[in-house]
């Protein structure tokens, strides 16, 4: 079963205002005086910890977005806001890729591509090495998790290759489907190309996140960039929510 949790806003599509963030913490704070006053309860009421500071109920999920209290309380993200860093992208998501729900720079914007429901994208990842006659190869590998329908990055690829290079003339041949660059003499750019498709895989109703690494090796085996980058694939709605796979919360 797929959960979600909604997000009003598109992915890396605007940013929370300071002017609201001071709105929320002064809600938060009426709500603790409120609830200290008059024994009132809010389903926004702070989570009850024990002498030691744990959270009492482990599966508690205040914000509702699939990070138990606890969890958000041990990488120091909001139990209140499904976005502590106000990135677009869910508390949730960051920490099941990697990332750090605390920092709007993680993951960095210049490492993911979105890729919309029926359509298809690419990016393109590039390199400046030092040739001595070596030949460069690209290859395209997943990394984990996979979604609720067992899926990574894989399932949305459709192909990588060699593009250009920078100066030409340093390079004896460029093979483009084997995303190959052989015999590089000099300082040399190489630029591959990534593309995913979404193709005919089945339609859902929340946005998913994968990673993948684009590794670049000489004939010898030496790795000279290994680059980690996310595929964020969405719905047709606009404020979709993202995708949640742990129930009741991670």
């Amino acid at each position: 079963m797929v959960w979600q949790r909604s997000v009003n806003q598109r992915v890396f599509d605007g940013h929370r205002t300071g002017g609201q963030a001071v709105t929320e913490r002064m809600r938060l704070s009426y709500l603790i005086l409120l609830s200290t006053q008059c024994g009132c309860t809010d389903s926004r009421a702070l989570p009850v910890v024990d002498g030691a500071g744990e959270i009492d109920n482990p599966l508690l999920d205040t914000d509702g977005d699939g990070l138990c209290d606890a969890t958000e309380q041990s990488y120091g993200s909001d139990p209140f806001s499904i976005d502590t860093d106000a990135d677009t992208v869910s508390d949730y998501t960051e920490v099941r890729l990697g990332f750090d729900p605390n920092q709007p720079a993680s993951p960095p914007r210049d490492t993911v591509l979105t890729l919309a429901e029926g359509s298809t994208a690419h990016t393109r990842i590039d390199v400046t090495v030092d040739g001595m006659g070596q030949t460069f190869t690209g290859a395209f590998e997943p990394i984990g998790p996979v979604d609720s329908l067992g899926r990574d990055a894989r399932g949305f690829y459709e192909r990588s290759v060699a593009l250009t290079a920078t100066p030409p003339d340093n390079v004896v041949a460029v093979i483009e489907a084997e995303e190959r660059f052989r015999i590089v003499l000099g300082t040399t750019r190489l630029v591959f190309e990534v593309r995913f498709a979404f193709g005919d895989n089945p339609v859902t109703s929340c946005i998913n996140g994968y990673g993948y690494f684009y590794t670049v090796r000489d004939q010898s085996g030496s790795i000279y960039l290994q680059d980690r980058r996310l595929l964020f694939v969405l719905p047709r709605e606009r404020d979709a929510p993202w995708c949640v796979l742990d129930s009741p919360c991670r």
